[in-house]
């Protein structure tokens, strides 16, 4: 035991009086801790007063289990004044698991009435007794428990089964702390039902505010309640099955009793904050075609989360959906929905409001409709400055260039326009495009032109002119302005 904390306790004298008796290596604790370990003194001297022959537990002095008490107590006898106990304690500056908690416990002495253990501690030797039974749907590690054995039967045994078997490891954590008796009083801030998660002990009576489910044991393990995981583990797991590559946080107990849009959000976490928004993708994707509640939790936490995250963050999302092979179309439009009616979309990137626009080119009207001229002017750029057109970033460049018909542009703008109008040319035969020219009010649009513009502008319209059937609106319409452009070269304005 060195290494430990060790503390006696029992009464001064004549069974009255109970306090720490003589402790050693004992390191200083916070009030919190502190206060518990005072208390305990009186739930040993109630104890003693059931008359039971001895208990072991495990006791948390604060609310992160950090430092453990471990108690084995013994009723000695009566005496004069009341009934007298003695405990031998060790105090675990450490976070251990259970099982190796329990070891240590089983080790403590039985406690004789003198001061010896704290002064000199022993340690007994191992009882390395094999696991009782089938503990499956014992269920400690999702809820508290009773568990009554044999009248007869030493408690450790089954006390080391049960922690053994807390599944899965993830909830280990959970189990703070566990008794072999139910004796032990409320005193001071020691409330046993709420200090200990498990209780394995004779036949009793249950006092009143322990919401521990019971079970007996038996030669297979137990009978009782048999435990399923909560819908919370359930969805996680579906997750993590779903999730391949993409980093996954590990699980938080706390998650237990959390929403299931928050279960969703600690999984997502780690691939949002790296931006491994195609993995994100990837997961919402494949959980879309599995078990309905966790598609029903991802959508959620989708819908949620799009309304908080930035909007870079949530663009970078909706077009690594939009890049799926086989993404669901509908669930794309929602996504981009949502994105593109957030009040923040200025704020995005060129290059990234384009990108967006382009896997939903039909929106482009509404978007543009919210952003100044100056923001279309450059959207506009973005495209004239790209490779060759796809057909998506032909209709956003006509769209775009249908929302400019009254603007004043200066000399750069007007190159765009002027390079737009001339890329679409070689669109002009799609009907959606030749629809969107022909809204174009090129008069006005040339109002802003410097001379050589205005030329460029006019040979290109009738270059476009010429690709229109005869008798054809657009052609007319198209030959009405090059004629006045014509004029315009005529004056001595030409190239």
């Amino acid at each position: 035991m060195n290494g430990y904390g060790m503390l006696v306790m029992g009464p001064r004298s004549s069974g009255r009086g109970y306090q720490i008796l003589t402790e050693t290596g004992v390191p200083l604790l916070s009030a919190q801790a502190r206060d518990l370990l005072d208390s305990l003194p009186l739930a040993l001297a109630g104890w003693a007063d059931t008359g039971e022959e001895s208990f072991l537990a495990c006791i948390p002095l604060t609310d992160d289990a950090s430092p453990t008490l471990l108690i084995h107590g013994r009723y000695l006898g009566e005496a004069v004044a009341g009934s007298v106990a003695y405990a031998n304690a060790v105090l675990v500056d450490q976070l251990l698991p259970h099982p190796q908690l329990a070891e240590l416990a089983h080790a403590i002495p039985t406690p004789d009435g003198s001061l010896a253990f704290a002064l000199a501690p022993t340690a007994s030797g191992p009882d390395n007794l094999a696991l009782q039974g089938d503990w499956d749907g014992f269920g400690l590690a999702w809820t508290d428990r009773i568990l009554f054995i044999p009248v007869d039967a030493a408690p450790w045994p089954w006390l080391r089964s049960a922690l053994h078997a807390i599944d899965p490891p993830e909830q280990r954590n959970r189990v703070r702390g566990w008794a072999t008796s139910l004796g032990l009083p409320s005193t001071g801030s020691f409330v046993p039902a709420r200090c200990f998660n498990l209780v394995v002990t004779a036949p009793a009576q249950v006092p009143p505010g322990w919401p521990h489910v019971p079970a007996e044991a038996t030669d297979r393990g137990f009978a009782g309640a048999y435990i399923t995981p909560p819908a919370a583990w359930r969805l996680w797991r579906d997750l993590v099955a779903h999730a391949e590559a993409m980093p996954v946080p590990a699980w938080d107990s706390q998650l237990v009793e959390r929403p299931a849009v928050e279960i969703v959000g600690h999984a997502m976490s780690r691939a949002i904050s790296d931006r491994q928004h195609r993995a994100v993708a990837d997961l919402l994707a494949r959980v879309a075609g599995g078990r309905t509640d966790t598609a029903a939790a991802a959508s959620a936490w989708l819908k949620q989360w799009l309304e908080g995250a930035g909007i870079a963050q949530a663009a970078g999302l909706a077009l690594a959906w939009a890049a799926l092979p086989d993404a669901d179309r509908d669930r794309l439009d929602d996504l981009l929905a949502r994105l593109l009616a957030r009040p923040d979309l200025d704020m995005l990137a060129d290059s990234d409001l384009i990108a967006v626009l382009l896997a939903c080119p039909e929106k482009t009207v509404a978007v543009a409709e919210r952003l100044v001229p100056a923001r279309r002017f450059a959207l506009l750029g973005e495209l004239v400055e790209s490779g060759s057109w796809s057909m998506a970033e032909a209709l956003v460049a006509a769209r775009l260039l249908s929302h400019l018909a009254a603007a004043a542009p200066n000399d750069e703008e007007a190159n765009y326009i002027a390079a737009g109008i001339g890329r679409l040319l070689d669109w002009s035969m799609v009907a959606e495009i030749r629809a969107e020219l022909l809204k174009l009010d090129v008069v006005t649009m040339l109002g802003g032109f410097s001379p050589n513009m205005a030329a460029r502008y006019a040979t290109n319209i009738l270059q476009l002119a010429r690709t229109c059937a005869q008798g054809d609106w657009l052609q007319f319409s198209i030959a009405r302005a090059a004629l006045k452009l014509l004029a315009v070269r005529g004056n001595g304005h030409g190239m």
